[in-house]
């Protein structure tokens, strides 16, 4: 009687414990099951947020670009700013860690569309996707930019003087050593390159806040460089080099390029500008330019070699360089239906300075 009921309860517990594993692998599938839809929702929830979408006030934009990826940045979060209908008289800023992402649509009277920054962790994307440009003049219709220091009217890049930091600059350039290093981590949207991706320096021989008010270019701000100055510009990358105003010559110049030091060689010659400043340009021959890359490169090297290329009268006077500004150049052709429609990113900018490094794109 007793080996009978204990045999019952054996049986009742083995009953008990069969239910139990059922149960929890019944939990488990559910699990798995709502996890597969979490996975789902927060891809599809992504996906969407990659999309980029201009935002157009009159005219059909063209299509924003999808912006370039750079390793990592996947799955980092961004604020976005989007601007409609920039033109010249919009001095749209995005403020940065250090400095600003400017619109800087200097050559254009009107246009429609818009020109979309985001800005986190993972850097700088501008996409430009625009309808109807239309120009004051010839040459780029603008240069979307990240910016640091001092602009052409020898004020911070920011609305206002005390917002950001802007040291070292104004910087004399007989106090400019090796010691200081710029570098940066870019790519470039798939679209081809409208204009250029750039650096551009501004060298001053007696910067003045504001500016005297003397320039006849046209195309100029009301404040800006003076004859004797110069427009130092190094291409990254370009669709093809601009008539160049005089003969040029092929210099050898320092270039780390994706962790490799090199002495590259460039081609530089002046080249017409939209200020009373001489536009010097350096163009990269070897190693080849490349839409996606890091770079570092000492701005001394670049200013002794433009100086030194202009020749007496601008290689013993002594200049001020007013800032750093990296960017894209583009026109109101630049792509099929005149629809300027691309976009670049910037994982990260930095000036090394003898006083510590100045990331401008740190969160």
């Amino acid at each position: 009687m007793h080996r009978l009921e204990n045999i019952r309860r054996l049986r009742a517990r083995r009953s008990r414990a069969t239910s139990t594993r059922r149960a929890i692998a019944l939990q488990i599938r559910h699990g798995r099951a709502h996890a597969r839809a979490a996975w789902w929702c927060c891809a599809i929830a992504v996906a969407l947020g990659g999309v980029w979408a201009g935002v157009a006030s009159a005219g059909t934009a063209a299509p924003a670009p999808r912006p370039p990826a750079l390793a990592g940045a996947a799955s980092r979060q961004y604020a976005c700013d989007a601007t409609s209908t920039p033109n010249s008289a919009q001095e749209d800023y995005f403020p940065l860690a250090h400095g600003v992402s400017a619109v800087n649509l200097w050559n254009v009277t009107s246009s429609a569309g818009s020109i979309r920054r985001c800005y986190g962790t993972a850097g700088l994307t501008t996409a430009i996707s625009l309808s109807r440009v239309v120009q004051n003049g010839a040459g780029p219709a603008g240069y979307p930019e990240v910016a640091y220091g001092f602009g052409l009217t020898d004020r911070p890049f920011c609305p206002t003087a005390n917002a950001c930091q802007t040291k070292p600059f104004p910087l004399a350039t007989t106090t400019l050593r090796n010691s200081y290093l710029l570098s940066t981590t870019y790519a470039i949207g798939a679209t081809p390159v409208p204009y250029d991706f750039i650096y551009d320096f501004w060298l001053e021989r007696s910067p003045t806040a504001g500016g005297p008010v003397t320039c006849t270019s046209t195309d100029a701000p009301p404040s800006c460089p003076q004859p004797g100055d110069v427009e130092l510009l190094i291409v990254l990358d370009h669709r093809a080099i601009p008539f160049c105003k005089s003969a040029p010559s092929q210099v050898s110049e320092p270039l780390t390029l994706d962790d490799r030091a090199s002495a590259a060689t460039w081609t530089v010659c002046s080249i017409a500008g939209g200020t009373e400043a001489t536009s010097v340009a350096f163009f990269l021959d070897r190693p080849a330019e490349r839409r996606s890359a890091s770079v570092s490169l000492q701005p001394k090297a670049f200013v002794d070699a433009a100086l030194s290329f202009l020749g007496h009268g601008y290689a013993t006077a002594a200049y001020d360089l007013m800032g750093v500004e990296l960017g894209g150049e583009f026109d109101s052709c630049s792509t099929s239906n005149c629809q300027p429609a691309w976009s670049w990113r910037l994982g990260q900018l930095a000036l090394r300075t003898p006083e510590g490094t100045i990331r401008l794109l740190a969160k």
